[in-house]
C-alpha cells in the first residue's frame, strides 16, 4: 500500500508538474497571441479583414486547445490512477498542439510575405497614380485641341454655309440659264421651221435655168451624190420619189456607173447664179467652194434683195443654219 501510494503520489507530482508546464505554455501562447493581436491591430484597413480571419482561427484553436486541455485534464483527473497510456496520449497530444503551433508560424510567415506583397502592390500604386497624373495633363491638352479643332469645325462650318449660299445663287443661275437655253433652242428650232418652209416656198420659184445649171453640174461631176441630193430637195421629191431614186443609186452603184465624188472644181452657170465656182482668197490661191454652198449664197442674194420691199419678214439664218434645215429635211 506504501508503494502504491508513492507511485500514486508521484503520479499526481508528475501530473501536477505537466500541468504546471501546459499552463506556462499556454500563458506563453497567450502572450504570444496578444502580441500577434496587438501587431494585427497595427496593420492597415486594407489587411483587417485577413487579420480577422487569423484572429478567428488563432482564437478557435486557442478554443479547441483549451476544451482539449480541459478534456484531457477531466480524463488525466479520472484516470490518475496512474495510467502511463493515458500520460502518453496527452504527450502525443501536446506534440499535436506543438506541430498546430508550428503551422500557426508558418502561417504567420505567409502573412507576413503577404504583407512584403503588399508594400509592392503600394509602390505600384504609386508608380500608376504617376502615370495617372501624367495622363491628366495629357488629357487637358488633348481637350484644348479639341476645343480648337471644334473652333475649326465651327469655322469651316461658316464658309461651308457662305460656299452654300454660293452655291443656291449658282444653282439659281444655272436653273435660269437652262430655263433661257431652253428658249433659245425653241427659238432656234421655230428659225430653223421657219428657214425650212422659206426652203420649201423658194422651190416653188425655182428657175429653170438653175435646175439645167444643177443638172448639168451633176453630168459634169460623173453624177455627184451630192448634187443629186440638191437637186431632189430643191424639186420637193416625195418619199416615194426619193425611194426610187435610192434604189436607181444602189442599182447604179452595183453596175459601177458612180464612182468617188469628184472634187474638182466646176462652172455652173455663173451667168445664172452671180457667183463663181472659183473664188480667190487672200492667198492669192484658187480654192473649191461646194455646189451646196454656191446655191445657199444664191438663196442668201435673192433674201437680201427682198428684205427692201418686205419689212416684217424673220431675218435669215446663216449658210451654214440654212445647210442644216436642208439636211434635216
Amino acid at each position: 500500500m506504501g508503494l502504491e501510494a508513492a507511485r500514486h503520489a508521484t503520479a499526481m507530482e508528475n501530473a501536477q508538474r505537466e500541468m504546471e508546464e501546459l499552463r506556462a505554455e499556454r500563458d506563453r501562447n497567450a502572450k504570444e497571441l496578444k502580441k500577434l493581436r496587438a501587431h494585427l491591430l497595427a496593420l492597415e484597413d486594407e489587411e483587417d479583414e485577413v487579420a480577422e480571419e487569423q484572429e478567428r482561427e488563432i482564437d478557435q484553436a486557442r478554443e479547441e486547445e483549451r476544451r482539449e486541455y480541459e478534456r484531457k485534464l477531466s480524463e488525466l483527473k479520472k484516470n490518475m490512477s496512474g495510467n502511463d497510456a493515458e500520460v502518453a496520449k496527452l504527450r502525443a497530444t501536446l506534440e499535436a498542439r506543438d506541430e498546430e503551433v508550428n503551422n500557426l508560424q508558418k502561417a504567420l510567415g505567409a502573412y507576413y510575405a503577404e504583407l512584403e506583397d503588399a508594400e509592392t502592390r503600394r509602390a505600384e500604386a504609386a508608380i500608376l497614380r504617376q502615370k495617372v497624373a501624367s495622363l491628366t495633363s495629357q488629357a487637358a491638352s488633348d481637350r484644348a485641341a479639341c476645343a480648337e479643332a471644334k473652333t475649326r469645325a465651327t469655322e469651316a462650318e461658316e464658309r461651308l454655309k457662305k460656299f452654300e449660299a454660293h452655291l443656291n445663287i449658282a444653282k439659281e443661275e444655272c436653273i435660269k440659264a437652262t430655263t433661257d437655253a431652253s428658249k433659245l433652242r425653241k427659238a432656234l428650232h421655230h428659225a430653223l421651221q421657219k428657214s425650212s418652209d422659206m426652203m420649201v416656198e423658194s422651190e416653188k420659184l425655182l428657175d429653170k435655168r438653175i435646175v439645167s445649171d444643177l443638172f448639168i453640174a451633176y453630168l459634169e461631176r460623173k453624177q455627184a451624190e451630192d448634187v443629186l441630193n440638191l437637186l431632189a430637195k430643191m424639186l420637193g421629191f416625195s418619199e416615194k420619189q426619193k425611194a426610187r431614186m435610192e434604189a436607181l443609186k444602189n442599182q447604179n452603184k452595183k453596175r459601177g456607173v458612180l464612182g468617188k465624188i469628184a472634187r474638182a472644181p466646176v462652172s455652173i452657170a455663173a451667168g445664172a447664179i452671180g457667183v463663181a465656182l472659183e473664188v480667190t482668197g487672200a492667198t492669192g490661191q484658187n480654192r473649191e467652194v461646194p455646189v451646196a454652198d454656191l446655191w445657199v449664197s444664191f438663196l442668201e442674194k435673192q433674201v437680201a434683195d427682198d428684205e427692201g420691199t418686205d419689212e416684217n419678214k424673220a431675218p435669215i439664218p446663216t449658210s451654214s443654219e440654212l445647210i442644216s434645215a436642208a439636211n434635216e429635211l
